[in-house]
C-alpha cells in the first residue's frame, strides 16, 4: 500500500507540473518580460530561472495540496493565478533582503500600500503589479502574514552571527517558513481552518529543515548558520524530524480528505 501511494503521488506531481508549466506560460510574461521595454532593463537570468523553474511551480503545488487537504478539490483559475503571482513575488523579495535592494520599511510600504508606492526599479514595479492583481478573501489576515514574514526575513540576517544560539536559529527558521506557508494558504478562497493551519505549520517546519539539509554545504560556505550545519548530534535531529513527520501524517489523516 505504501509503495502504491508513493507511485500515485509521483504520478500526481508529474501531471501537476506539466499542467502548471502551461498555466505559467500564459501568466508569467504578462508580469515580467512585458515590462522590460518600459524600463529598458530585464530581470537577471538567475532570477528568471528561480521564478520559472522553482517558485512558480513549487508554490502552486504546495498551495493546491493545502486546498485538497481542507476541501478535497483543486484550485480554481483565480487561485491558480494568485499562486503564480506569488511565485513571481517571493524570489524578488528574497533579493530585496539578501542583496539589500530595498529597506525593510520600504518593503512593508510596498506590501501594505502598493497603489501609493513609487516604483522606480523594474523589480519593485513587477512586485507592485503582481500585488495589485492578487485576489484574496481575508485581506486583514493576509496582510498580517505578510508583515510577519517580512519581520522574519529581517531577523534571518542574524543567521550570520557567530554567537547565535540553537534556540534562536530554530525560531528564525521556523518563523520564516511558517509565515510564508500560511501566506500561501491565504491565496485560496476558503475560510481558515485551525486544524489545517496547524498541519501547515508542521509541514512548513519539515520543509525548512529538509531544505537546510539539502543546502548544508552552500550555507556553510556562505557563512549562514542553520540547524543542519551547526548540529552536533544528528541522531537527535533525525529523531525529532521523524517524530514530527509521524505526528504530521496522523493529523493529516484526521481530515476528511
Amino acid at each position: 500500500m505504501k509503495i502504491l501511494n508513493i507511485f500515485k503521488t509521483f504520478l500526481y506531481c508529474i501531471s501537476f507540473l506539466k499542467k502548471q508549466k502551461k498555466i505559467n506560460k500564459s501568466i508569467i510574461p504578462q508580469f515580467t518580460s512585458k515590462f522590460y521595454p518600459q524600463f529598458n532593463k530585464q530581470l537577471s537570468k538567475k532570477l528568471e530561472k528561480k521564478i520559472t523553474d522553482y517558485y512558480c511551480l513549487g508554490i502552486p503545488m504546495i498551495t493546491e495540496s493545502f486546498g485538497i487537504l481542507q476541501r478535497g478539490s483543486k484550485m480554481n483559475k483565480i487561485e491558480q493565478k494568485n499562486t503564480v503571482l506569488m511565485g513571481i513575488i517571493i524570489p524578488i523579495f528574497d533579493d530585496f533582503t539578501d542583496e539589500n535592494l530595498l529597506p525593510f520599511e520600504e518593503q512593508l510600504k510596498l506590501i501594505l500600500e502598493p497603489n501609493n508606492f513609487d516604483s522606480k526599479k523594474i523589480e519593485t514595479f513587477i512586485v507592485k503589479q503582481c500585488l495589485l492583481e492578487i485576489n484574496v478573501v481575508d485581506k486583514n489576515s493576509y496582510y498580517k502574514m505578510w508583515k510577519e514574514l517580512i519581520i522574519a526575513q529581517k531577523k534571518s540576517l542574524n543567521q550570520t552571527l557567530e554567537d547565535i544560539t540553537e534556540t534562536e536559529l530554530k525560531k528564525i527558521m521556523d518563523d520564516k517558513s511558517i509565515f510564508s506557508h500560511l501566506l500561501f494558504y491565504h491565496l485560496l478562497h476558503i475560510n481558515r481552518n485551525e486544524k489545517i493551519a496547524h498541519i501547515i505549520v508542521l509541514i512548513s517546519s519539515l520543509l525548512q529543515l529538509s531544505n537546510d539539509c539539502f543546502d548544508v554545504y552552500k550555507d556553510y560556505h556562505a557563512g549562514i548558520k542553520t540547524l543542519a550545519n551547526t548540529c552536533k548530534n544528528f541522531d537527535v535531529l533525525e529523531e525529532e524530524y521523524l517524530r514530527t513527520v509521524s505526528y504530521t501524517h496522523l493529523r493529516a489523516h484526521e481530515t476528511r480528505h
